[in-house]
């Protein structure tokens, strides 16, 4: 496996997966109310301060970064990278819909709790990493998927921060809600 492989633009690189997502993702949220999108961006990040901003704000330019080589970065075809990448993505892209469509069915006073928030806190962000590792995954390169997982490890800051938002939002619910779920699957 390369660190990168040769950059060229074209049809068959790792951004035609991204822009899948991202088409799914925009379809899906036409569908959202005001309040649901207000609800669905609020921005606990902006509480951040020294340390932990920098850190974020360093995340995030990794992930423009990957953004950025995914629109160079050819797939790996002939090997088991694009397959696997690409069921990686599907499911990625998959969690986000449904789970964006069980956080639009939710009450705006009350947590998202049903569907894929029964296995997961913040199955929006696991299925984003899905895409983000699966999109990685295709071109067979190891940089792309270092990057992923800093981008992965970095946005926890945003997750528990956003937790820390439910909390004083929704109270007990939530919780006991923190109890009963996992943060990401399984016991993480």
């Amino acid at each position: 496996m390369d660190a990168i492989r040769d950059f060229r633009l074209g049809l068959g690189n790792a951004w035609v997966l991204l822009a899948a997502y991202a088409v799914g993702f925009l379809l899906t949220l036409a569908t959202f109310s005001r309040e649901q999108k207000a609800r669905l961006f609020a921005d606990p990040k902006l509480q951040l301060r020294g340390m932990k901003r920098w850190l974020l704000f360093a995340g995030q330019v990794v992930a423009v970064a990957y953004i950025a080589m995914a629109v160079f970065s050819p797939l790996r075809t002939g090997t088991l990278w694009l397959p696997v990448g690409l069921a990686v993505c599907v499911l990625g892209c998959a969690t986000v819909i449904v789970s964006l469509l069980y956080f639009k069915r939710t009450p705006l006073d009350k947590p998202a709790t049903a569907g894929p928030y029964r296995f997961s806190r913040n199955p929006q962000w696991v299925g984003l990493f899905l895409v983000l590792l699966g999109s990685a995954l295709a071109t067979g390169a190891w940089l792309p998927i270092l990057m992923v997982a800093v981008v992965g490890l970095v946005y926890h800051l945003q997750i528990v921060e956003e937790e820390k938002a439910c909390l004083k939002q929704y109270g007990d619910s939530y919780r006991a809600y923190l109890r009963g779920v996992p943060r990401y699957l399984l016991f993480l």
